[in-house]
């Protein structure tokens, strides 16, 4: 973790907000066109994640923001002030590095002191808010170690400490649990959802901007998720949103463990035939270049009991396919199987199910309520 400086002492009164604006933030890397013309908005306050893939920018939107990489064009401002000019050590951000940044020669606890030392509200702190959070961390006995004496996972919490001890108008952080295993993370994800941003002494809110590659982390954290993709924002909304309404292919794939069903418009038309019509009518915008998005937990799977069921029928609001059971197994609390769809054995489909599956080769109707169906640009 890099500490990128508190407000400058010289500061008669605190930043009065602390949001956030970016506007037509471009920055190439070589022929590598890595953010093009972003423009992006935070709110005071507000737990914004940014969800995108290896090298979509993330990494780079947040150096930006902290003055550690100059855009090729555009502009950052911070409670309406430009930053432009701003160095990085003045500029009321703090910043946590996918490779953790402690200085070596110190111990965690004079790390993790100096965030404390450099926080513009630091008057307003009581008792010893390094122990409390170290405690939470489940590093309150290693204070006096140096990070060469720790674990990997064990530095990445002390770096995830310093930036939330420095208290920033603007907290940035770049993959927050790498190097973690799963119980603490699961304890840090608690720790950041109800850690509370209030500064004190008048001073704003701390924003936070938390970069991940990870749907389920972005759903569990984010007031707000930024999906980018070549550069842009491809959708911007509450997970709700983002889940249920996804406006791309890309923003689909996004979010949702296992990942969401993708079906081709002309796949849905050639198992369907006649009924086509009927299930586009019930899905308004859809039509042959759309991809069908459908959710692993939105199918339900029943045993094909009557040979009078039939594949690809639309009634009471579900479409019903036949299929046949290809693999199934126990995960987590829940079943997950692959089917084939009898109308198109080339079309597999993952179903996620809290009722056991079957075993392979078992038939099934799947239904799929028509309300869950979300049909997107092909």
């Amino acid at each position: 973790m890099t500490d990128v400086g508190p407000v400058p002492p010289n500061s008669a009164q605190p930043v009065p907000a602390s949001y956030l604006t970016l506007r037509g933030i471009r920055k190439s890397f070589g022929r590598e066109c890595v953010l093009d013309g972003l423009n992006l908005d935070v709110s005071e306050g507000e737990y914004l994640v940014v969800l995108g893939p290896s090298g979509c920018g993330k990494s780079t939107l947040l150096q930006i923001i902290a003055g550690l990489v100059r855009p090729d064009s555009g502009d950052v401002k911070l409670a309406s002030r430009s930053l432009d000019r701003v160095s990085p050590k003045d500029r009321d951000v703090s910043i946590l590095f996918q490779d953790d940044r402690l200085y070596p020669h110190w111990n965690l606890r004079k790390n993790l002191e100096l965030a404390c030392d450099r926080s513009p509200v630091k008057k307003h702190q009581s008792g010893d808010p390094v122990l409390e959070l170290a405690q939470r961390l489940n590093i309150g006995g290693l204070l006096q170690r140096r990070p060469d004496e720790i674990s990997g996972g064990q530095l990445r919490r002390a770096a995830l400490a310093k930036a939330l001890l420095r208290q920033p108008a603007v907290c940035l952080l770049d993959e927050p649990f790498a190097a973690i295993d799963t119980m603490m993370r699961e304890d840090l994800i608690s720790l950041l959802a109800d850690f509370p941003r209030e500064r004190g002494g008048g001073c704003s809110q701390t924003s936070v901007v938390h970069v991940t590659h990870d749907g389920e982390e972005a759903m569990r954290l984010a007031d707000r998720i930024v999906v980018l993709g070549g550069g842009r924002v491809l959708q911007s909304g509450t997970p709700d949103d983002i889940y249920r309404k996804p406006q791309s292919l890309d923003v689909a794939k996004a979010i949702g463990t296992p990942p969401a069903n993708m079906i081709a418009g002309n796949q849905v038309r050639a198992m369907l035939a006649d009924r086509y019509d009927q299930l586009v009518q019930a899905l308004p915008g859809c039509h042959d270049s759309s991809t069908f998005i459908v959710r692993p937990e939105h199918i339900r799977l029943a045993l094909q009991t009557d040979v009078s069921d039939r594949d690809g029928d639309i009634c009471d609001g579900q479409w019903r396919l036949a299929a046949t059971v290809l693999s199934s197994r126990f995960v987590a609390g829940r079943w997950l199987a692959s089917i084939s769809v009898d109308a198109d054995r080339e079309l597999v489909l993952t179903v996620s199910s809290p009722l056991e599956i079957g075993p392979a080769g078992r038939h099934v109707i799947a239904h799929v309520s028509l309300a869950d169906i979300v049909c997107v640009p092909g």
